[in-house]
């Protein structure tokens, strides 16, 4: 398994913030990326740049997600429509994000059904991180 990370969190680990170690060592330890063009072209440029490195080594899982359902999208209180996508079709259950309305969608079994979402939230989180990749 492998994890998404959400933009808001991408700038916090370019500006190195504390809360991320874990996911530092993640990727530091071999650990993979999934993207999409619409989150990649979210990130701040310093994350694009990491990006491509890890890209370099192939531990980014780059995918073309379908659109959601209107069903689905519906659902959705947040404004992370490409997110969502990502989650549903990765199968990744590990979503490094602060963004609460984003948590909500994840949390919601009608919008991301089983197994249920995991949210890196802060340091105190990085037990999510369990079983991830490597």
């Amino acid at each position: 398994m492998c994890i998404i990370i959400d933009t808001c969190m991408a700038g916090d680990y370019i500006h190195k913030k504390k809360q991320l170690a874990p996911i530092v060592r993640y990727l530091e330890g071999g650990g993979k990326v999934i993207i999409d063009a619409d989150l990649y072209g979210e990130y701040p440029t310093k994350f694009r740049n990491l990006i491509v490195e890890l890209s370099r080594v192939g531990r980014i899982v780059r995918l073309n997600p379908p659109p959601l359902p209107r069903s689905v999208s519906t659902l959705l209180v947040s404004n992370d429509v490409h997110v969502v996508r990502l989650v549903r079709a990765a199968k990744s259950r590990v979503v490094c994000t602060r963004d609460d309305n984003l948590i909500k969608d994840l949390k919601n079994g009608s919008i991301v059904n089983a197994p249920r979402c995991k949210v890196y939230k802060h340091d105190g989180a990085k037990r999510v991180l369990d079983g991830c990749c490597p």
